[in-house]
């Protein structure tokens, strides 16, 4: 199955430019925040193209066009864009695009491929459509936050749903995965408000009892300029110091129906034991049932998590064993052959 993934460039994700399959350690370089599909891409020896904003406007970009017009196009300066026309449209399989951005008439011209698609944000009018039916002419809407119905048919076009899709295979390649230090890792969204770095690293030793690490804090409101400046911890250099913690600690305590979490399968893959709110989305089909805390942002359950595992050698082998084999089936195998299915199925074979 041959697959590209196509952008366009307000999408704060995914690669700065595009990139044929060729090199896995460049194509990591090139990522901002994080990894998202590279896992996908690595599995498939797929593709991922930038191309122009000249066919379809999110809610998302007319919404940062009208109230931070100059963040957009900060962001949208310092990628690499290609021409539609100059994509091998072709050569794929299986195309995914970030929002559903392909013109009607380059679906129907290419009517063997099948055509897919996310949400850049799940909160928009183009979202709870979809959730029912894929938009356009599309066959398979990808809904990654896991709210769609589950439906065994075989019919196209249909909404699905679609795990973040995170292979172990690929971060070793691309990363150094042998060393693990006593360290908790903390997801970014709980410290972004964080001044003084030097009484948090010594509250959170006192807390965990090892060392804390965490990524720069930064402003939700201005982080399209972040991004386009690299302000940013690059996606590798992130994954790098995830993969060197031997706990992940995704912060957070979820409200109403929870958050997805996607934080936590990408620690998984990266060898680290993942502690998260019970009702986190992802953590709930991921975690041992030891890892998973009533509240996600209670930093004492979650550090009494860790001394029970530090203590335990035992219970932290069987609790990385739990989580690989749902990760590579959840998040890897099933999610694979989701899309391998309905390529057939879109070809007639």
């Amino acid at each position: 199955m041959k697959l590209a993934i196509i952008k366009q460039k307000y999408i704060p994700g995914y690669t700065w430019k595009s990139h044929v399959w060729d090199n896995p350690k460049s194509m990591l370089s090139d990522f901002m925040l994080r990894s998202k599909n590279f896992s996908l891409l690595f599995e498939t020896k797929s593709d991922v193209w930038v191309v122009d904003d000249s066919h379809y406007e999110s809610d998302t970009y007319r919404t940062m066009k009208q109230k931070r017009p100059r963040e957009l196009k900060e962001l949208c300066d310092s990628q690499e864009s290609i021409s539609w026309d100059d994509v091998p449209w072709q050569d794929y399989d299986v195309i995914i695009t970030l929002d559903p951005i392909a013109p009607k008439s380059l679906i129907e011209m290419y009517e063997k491929v099948l055509w897919c698609y996310y949400c850049a944000e799940h909160s928009s009018k183009v979202w709870n459509k979809s959730l029912k039916k894929p938009v356009g002419s599309y066959d398979l809407f990808l809904d990654h936050v896991l709210q769609t119905e589950i439906k065994p048919v075989n019919k196209l076009p249909l909404a699905v749903q679609f795990p973040a899709v995170v292979s172990r295979m690929a971060f070793r390649e691309t990363l150094d995965l042998r060393k693990k230090y006593d360290r908790v890792f903390l997801d970014s969204h709980a410290i972004r408000k964080i001044t003084d770095f030097e009484t948090f690293d010594t509250d959170m030793f006192k807390q965990f009892g090892i060392e804390a690490d965490y990524p720069k804090p930064w402003k939700f409101s201005e982080s399209y300029a972040a991004v386009a400046q690299k302000q940013m911890l690059s996606t590798k250099d992130y994954l790098q110091r995830v993969a060197y913690s031997k706990y992940f600690y995704l912060c957070r305590r979820a409200a109403g129906n929870g958050f997805v979490g996607q934080a936590a399968p990408e620690a998984a893959g990266l060898g680290c034991v993942v502690i998260a709110d019970e009702s986190c989305v992802y953590a709930k089909r991921l975690c041992h049932p030891v890892t998973l805390i009533e509240n996600g942002d209670d930093y004492d359950t979650a550090s009494l998590v860790i001394q029970s595992i530090q203590d335990n050698n035992s219970l932290y082998k069987e609790v990385i064993a739990y989580q690989n084999e749902r990760l590579n089936r959840i998040f890897n195998r099933e999610p694979i052959e989701l899309l391998e299915r309905y390529s057939r199925i879109k070809k007639g074979a």
